[in-house]
């Protein structure tokens, strides 16, 4: 054995001998806590029960005082002609157990019983607290008529507001003991009732065989500083004075006892309930615990010393084996994410003149990969990308493995223009990778944050990398970009809105505006399209294009096209009510909706609901829905025509229509988009193709509709050609409810319809 070893396994002994000391000093001092917590927790104990049965106690009393009082109350209204009837119902009384017996006294004093004995209790205190109109509860007192100790409930039985005699109900002091005051913890416990001079009214069975009447004046007895017991005696009567209960220690009749008191609450008594326990027995069932656990400890530290050799011949092996579950990626077998949190800072503290980026990477398209090739393939991806991104970045750089299909990597800022990183990127990441395994092209979306400040939790540079891919996500044909402070003041705004949303629906912060719909010939209302405004308490009055593509995103647009909807129709069912003819309108609806296997009959059932007509509501359906296969869509436009709804396609030429769609999609009005209008100022082209469009649309039976109509010009070119309807600012632009019914008011008055 070299030194070096020698020393170390010193070390070892001497670090496991003082472990085994502080472990034994340790449980002597758990020992002693435990010692000291069970005492605590053994008083608390008793306190409650003294402080439940002083609250039994309590009830019981107040219980059968208002049964007296019921009873005295009840004789008032009952008029027995004799003595027989009065036994009975003073029997039926007694019958379940709770009384010993039950009188009626007159005003002399002249009791007669449920068991029918006859006595004068003229010179008992009861007799005239009930006399005086007073109901109360005797002390202690030895009954007349059988050899027993009883307490008295008396109440004053009244005719016409006076006194006419009383009525007694009797209770055995031994029930009282049995029900409240049996003794505890195995008999080395008692309990007692006493006045507040201390006096006994009532005890439980006790080991101890001497008599005493006061049990103040055994509190301290032949302990040896007097000056003490009377201040004990002092501390308990002021606390039950007060209502306290609480708990001393002190001699009691020659023994050292735990004393615990409680005040008995009633309004005809001056009771106080006291317990009496020996001090060994709280001693003994605390030691039950300290002997289990000075076992415990022994074991423990007996384990220990068996195990500390162990434990160091195994800490090396045990280190490196958490590391690789703490810090490896399960799946690849490179780093994980925890790793790359430790290194990348590491990294960047000991390279300050280097640039530096952080770069999230994502898998395009990789649930498609999974749903079609299975997930063993994908695995198989996902383990190469791992390898080839692991061989390629090192030597001050670091890779690792996020979740799913994300990665991310701490790269050295080597190009400035985007495309050139992202095509260094490419080559780095795909031409070594083998696809061979699946026919499909694969490609990376990659969001890239320039470290600035190298003292920045690397956490946080991961965070912003990875908002910016969250972002290109939402984009198309975008596969790389920088995080910018722009990019995280629309991430916040974003979230706001999205915290928002919802009370704002609650609230109906979201406002119905109609655009009026006229006909280009006669210039009469002919319908109005429904637009939706924000009025925010916070942010004021929002226009669409703040919130709509976000609601689209995350789906909450379906709750606000059905919200429009519903709207709309109370609208119309009012003007029906009110007897004015009802202007049909046209409301919106996302594409999001026709996912909804039911949309059509939630559709029907709102309509339903307001027993409004099919065809007062138009539902438009915007160009950019239908694509090449629209084999879905088309059934569900079918349903919907069958049930009666006129449907519209919106914003037609705002992309690359195809006239094919005119023949394939079922639709019964044409919109054509405000830019499709707006080309035939200066183009003699776009003019005839507007004009065929037109007339191709009312040869198949289509009513036409030109949005964004802003001078007579425009009006007088879709009158030449023969368009149907038009909408635009020419007329009137998007107002509330209120100031649409008065521009109809006066449409009306103005074109004489």
């Amino acid at each position: 054995m070299n030194n070096k070893a020698r020393y170390n396994h010193c070390r070892i002994w001497f670090v496991g001998l003082f472990i085994s000391i502080a472990c034994i000093l340790s449980c002597g001092l758990y020992i002693y806590n435990i010692q000291s917590d069970m005492e605590d927790d053994v008083l608390r104990d008793i306190r409650n029960l003294m402080l439940r049965n002083s609250l039994a106690i309590a009830n019981k009393l107040n219980d059968q005082s208002k049964l007296t009082e019921m009873l005295a109350a009840g004789l008032e209204q009952r008029n027995y002609s004799n003595e027989n009837e009065y036994a009975f119902f003073l029997n039926s009384i007694v019958v379940d157990g709770a009384f010993e017996r039950i009188g009626v006294f007159d005003k002399n004093g002249d009791m007669f019983t449920s068991d029918k004995k006859r006595l004068n209790i003229a010179d008992e205190p009861q007799y005239k607290e009930s006399m005086e109109g007073r109901f109360s509860i005797s002390q202690p007192i030895y009954d007349k008529v059988g050899d027993k100790k009883i307490i008295v409930f008396t109440a004053p039985i009244l005719l016409k507001n006076q006194v006419y005699g009383g009525i007694v109900l009797a209770k055995s002091i031994e029930s009282i003991e049995k029900e409240f005051l049996q003794g505890f913890f195995q008999g080395r416990g008692s309990f007692y009732i006493v006045d507040n001079k201390g006096d006994i009214l009532m005890r439980s069975e006790s080991l101890d065989e001497n008599s005493f009447e006061n049990l103040y004046d055994q509190i301290g007895h032949e302990e040896s500083n007097e000056k003490n017991s009377k201040k004990i005696i002092e501390e308990i009567k002021s606390s039950l004075v007060i209502g306290k209960v609480g708990t001393v220690k002190s001699f009691f009749n020659g023994e050292k006892k735990y004393i615990s008191y409680a005040t008995i609450h009633n309004p005809y008594t001056s009771w106080n309930l006291v317990s009496i326990v020996d001090e060994e027995v709280i001693l003994n069932k605390s030691q039950k615990m300290v002997t289990k656990a000075f076992i415990l400890c022994s074991v423990v530290i007996l384990l220990f010393l068996i195990m500390a050799g162990y434990v160091f011949r195994m800490k090396e092996k045990t280190k490196h084996e958490l590391e690789q579950l703490a810090y490896t990626d399960s799946l690849t077998k490179i780093n994980n994410v925890n790793r790359f949190y430790i290194k990348a800072s590491e990294i960047l503290k000991r390279n300050k003149d280097i640039a530096y980026s952080i770069i999230c990477i994502d898998v395009n398209n990789f649930k498609y990969i999974n749903e079609t090739y299975g997930y063993k393939i994908g695995d198989q991806l996902l383990i190469q990308i791992a390898q080839k991104l692991s061989d390629t970045f090192k030597d001050d750089e670091i890779c690792a493995r996020i979740n799913n299909d994300h990665f991310v990597v701490l790269i050295k800022s080597v190009f400035e223009n985007p495309e050139v990183k992202y095509q260094s990127l490419e080559r780095a990441f795909l031409n070594e990778i083998n696809q061979g395994i699946i026919k499909y092209p694969i490609s990376f979306s990659v969001g890239v944050y320039r470290v600035e400040d190298k003292n920045e939790a690397v956490i946080s540079m991961v965070d912003k990398a990875l908002l910016t891919l969250k972002n290109i996500k939402k984009r198309k044909n975008i596969y790389f970009a920088y995080y910018s402070n722009d990019l995280l003041q629309k991430f916040i705004k974003n979230n706001q809105i999205e915290n928002m949303m919802q009370p704002a629906l609650d609230n109906q912060e979201f406002k119905v505006f109609l655009q009026p719909k006229i006909d280009l010939h006669t210039l009469s209302i002919i319908g109005a399209e429904a637009l939706v405004r924000w009025v925010s308490p916070s942010k004021g009055f929002m226009q669409p294009d703040d919130f709509i593509p976000l609601f689209e995103k995350n789906g909450f647009i379906v709750k606000l096209d059905f919200y429009v909807l519903e709207e709309c129709c109370k609208k119309i069912r009012e003007w029906i009510d009110k007897g004015i003819d009802p202007i049909p309108i046209s409301v919106n609806q996302s594409r999001i909706n026709l996912d909804d296997p039911f949309y059509v009959e939630k559709l029907n059932d709102i309509l339903q609901k307001y027993e409004l007509p099919v065809n007062l509501i138009e539902i438009e359906l915007t160009e950019g829905m239908f694509s090449s296969s629209n084999t879905k869509l088309v059934k569900i436009m079918e349903r919907m025509r069958k049930i009666g709804f006129s449907i519209s396609m919106d914003d037609f030429g705002s992309g690359y229509s195809s006239l094919n769609l005119l023949k394939e999609i079922p639709v019964d009005i044409l919109k054509i988009d405000k830019v499709f209008l707006d080309e035939t100022a200066n183009s003699r082209k776009s003019r005839i193709i507007i004009s065929q469009v037109v007339s191709m649309a009312r040869k198949l039976g289509m009513k036409v509709v030109c949005e964004g109509v802003e001078n007579e010009e425009q009006a007088a070119f879709l009158r030449k050609i023969h368009c149907d309807f038009a909408q635009g600012y020419l007329y009137a632009k998007p107002m509330t409810i209120a100031d649409f019914e008065e521009y109809r008011d006066r449409n009306l008055k103005e074109v004489g319809f």
